[in-house]
């Protein structure tokens, strides 16, 4: 599927890479212009897991591996798509999936039973709740989907 129609921008983990807050607002704010003209008023996205297993596939969805600024950029995500309050100019998001999408185990992705195993390296366990605690004290946010939780702890490896 393309939308030869619609602005092209770059992936999450390109507005990361710019890092600026009010541009992500106003990229979404765009993109919210874009999709109520066509009807559609809500869409599946932030992804706010951390890109902490190089072998993910959804990497470039992510806003990267820094838990504080994904959930500085998630939030100014939401509030352009939203607006500070739900109603009938917003469309919608639903942050995802956090926690439980990220480092999964051999770099699979959580959404099938086969590719089930949550893997944290200890020194980060709680890093990685950072963005949904920021992301929640927002106006704007209003729902998440998680994925399936099945956790496991390695050590830090860099002593081996």
């Amino acid at each position: 599927m393309q939308a030869r129609t619609f602005s092209k921008w770059p992936e999450p983990l390109g507005l990361a890479a710019i890092g600026d807050e009010k541009l992500v607002e106003q990229f979404a704010d765009n993109s919210r212009q874009e999709l109520m003209a066509v009807g559609i008023r809500q869409g599946l996205h932030p992804q706010v897991d951390l890109a902490t297993e190089p072998r993910w596939s959804r990497i470039s969805g992510t806003f990267g591996e820094d838990a504080a600024l994904t959930a500085r950029l998630a939030t100014a995500y939401i509030k352009g798509y939203q607006g500070t309050k739900l109603g009938p100019n917003s469309v919608a998001t639903m942050t995802k999936h956090f926690p439980g999408g990220g480092p999964q185990k051999r770099g699979l992705d959580p959404h099938f039973a086969f590719q089930e195993g949550q893997v944290y390296i200890r020194c980060r366990d709680l890093e990685l709740y950072c963005p949904i605690d920021g992301i929640v004290g927002s106006k704007s946010f209003k729902a998440y989907h998680s994925s399936r939780l099945h956790i496991g702890f390695l050590e830090n490896q860099s002593s081996r």
